[in-house]
C-alpha cells in the first residue's frame, strides 16, 4: 500500500523533478532505514489511493518528469507495483523503482 508521498522532489532521481511514492512494507527491516516508522507502524499513515495520486500527477504534467516508487520495499507488493508502474507510464511519466 502507498502510505506516504513527496509531491515534488529534486533529489530522488538525478536530473529529474519527481513525485515519490512510499510503500509501507519491507522484508529487510534495516535499523538505519529512513522510513522506519512507516514500515514498523503503517497503520499510523492513511492509505493513499491511486485516484488521488493520478489526480495530483495530472496537475503536474509538463512540470514533473517522473515518479519514484520506494518504501520500504516496493517489490513486496510485486503484482501491485508493476500495475502501478503501468498506470504511471500511461499518464506519460517516467518511472524509477528504488528497491
Amino acid at each position: 500500500m502507498i502510505r506516504a508521498i513527496i509531491k515534488t522532489s529534486l533529489i530522488d532521481w538525478d536530473g529529474k523533478i519527481t513525485t515519490v511514492l512510499f510503500y509501507d512494507k519491507c522484508n529487510f527491516l534495516c535499523p538505519f532505514c529512513q522510513n522506519w516508522d512507516l514500515i514498523m507502524n503503517p497503520e499510523k499513515y492513511p492509505v493513499i489511493e491511486w485516484n488521488q495520486i493520478a489526480q495530483d500527477l495530472k496537475k503536474k504534467k509538463g512540470w514533473v518528469d517522473g515518479v519514484v516508487l520506494t518504501g520500504g520495499e516496493p517489490l513486496v507488493y510485486k503484482k501491485n507495483v508493476f500495475e502501478l508502474c503501468q498506470k504511471v507510464k500511461d499518464l506519460g511519466f517516467a518511472v524509477k523503482l528504488d528497491t
